[in-house]
């Protein structure tokens, strides 16, 4: 586990919520596999102002 390697103070703490939980099938760890892989998606919300086009002009130009 990376929080080992970094010797983080949470280790513990991460590895008694781990003990709850149900053991993953060999699907469920493929799909995490893939997403650990893939990383976390682009963030899409927030990126386009939300303020009419006399507030930002300069964005009405960009259209």
């Amino acid at each position: 586990m990376h929080l080992q390697e970094v010797k983080s103070p949470y280790v513990h703490l991460l590895e008694a919520v781990s003990l709850g939980l149900p053991r993953l099938h060999l699907a469920d760890l493929e799909t995490v596999k893939r997403l650990i892989k893939q990383g976390p998606p682009n963030e899409q919300v927030g990126l386009q102002p939300f303020a009419p086009p006399e507030v930002m002009p300069a964005m009405e130009a960009r259209r």
